[in-house]
């Protein structure tokens, strides 16, 4: 089906593919605000984060939450095309709505007081641009793109046992079959990306003067730059980690009620199962 979709515009153009990897990452962002339109749960991550930060993250989790057990469970739909076609459509009425408003003016004013956040866009950017190069690492190429193919042409896992390596996907080969319907091979590197996303928006409220340089020194690992680089469905959900332990160690908890505490309570459990889902090894 993906070698006939928009007649295959990425084989012969393969800046295509980051175009329709960017689409699908702006409908998780217009199906996060969405998710935000839930007063308890804006207030929850409020707590924590300009939500603007946590939208991708949060219809990213929801995405998985949903889509692993039908796909895992069913045997006569196959859900890819049509959750890459919603993300898509999502994606171009975002694009569309934004098009449609006046464009704000752009003034940079540079302040050397301000080279930590400086330094931490400018490497935030390249890591960005990163994620958006060609797949080249080994477990990605050698199972995660092998089940995610498996994914969009039969919407099922494999059964068998003659790929050893298959049978330790989870839910985050479904984010790669997503972008592979379009061909966009980078759509699992940006989702991995988006991630780092979220926790800027966590180390930006922290009141802290010294936080952009933490912050820099945990992006500047060479782990990071590894992960970054490859739609191997790790740094997303160790970001997701993070976010679970600041809901709970950063926020001020006596701005919540007992009602929004509980919802707290869920919503961690529901993140952190979807890590589990997409890793088994994050039951750490």
């Amino acid at each position: 089906m993906s070698e006939m979709f928009l007649f295959n515009l990425t084989d012969k153009f393969e800046f295509f593919g980051v175009i329709y990897s960017l689409i699908l990452i702006i409908g998780l962002y217009q199906i996060g605000s969405l998710i935000f339109k839930i007063r308890v749960i804006k207030k929850v991550f409020s707590q924590i984060s300009d939500i603007k930060y946590q939208k991708v993250f949060l219809s990213t989790n929801l995405l998985l939450l949903v889509s692993y057990p039908l796909i895992l469970y069913s045997n006569k739909i196959n859900f890819i095309p049509i959750l890459s076609i919603t993300l898509f459509f999502f994606g171009l009425f975002k694009i569309f709505d934004i098009s449609k408003k006046k464009p704000k003016s752009f003034k940079i004013n540079f302040n050397k007081n301000q080279i930590d956040i400086y330094l931490v866009l400018f490497t935030i950017l390249a890591l960005f641009f990163l994620s958006l190069s060609p797949n080249t690492h080994g477990d990605s190429l050698g199972y995660h793109f092998v089940v995610a193919k498996k994914l969009l042409s039969s919407g099922n896992y494999f059964a068998d046992i003659t790929h050893f390596h298959s049978l330790l996907a989870g839910s985050g080969e479904i984010l790669i079959a997503i972008g592979l319907f379009f061909g966009s091979e980078q759509f699992g590197s940006l989702i991995q990306f988006s991630g780092l996303v979220s926790i800027f928006g966590i180390f930006k409220k922290i009141d802290n003067k010294n936080k952009y340089y933490y912050f820099l020194l945990a992006i500047t690992s060479p782990i990071i730059l590894f992960l970054s680089s490859t739609a191997k469905p790790q740094l997303f959900h160790i970001c997701s980690s993070v976010v679970v332990f600041s809901l709970y160690f950063l926020n001020n908890s006596k701005k919540l009620t007992t009602n929004e505490e509980k919802w707290k309570i869920l919503l961690s459990l529901l993140i952190l199962l979807v890590s589990v889902s997409a890793k088994f090894n994050f039951i750490l």
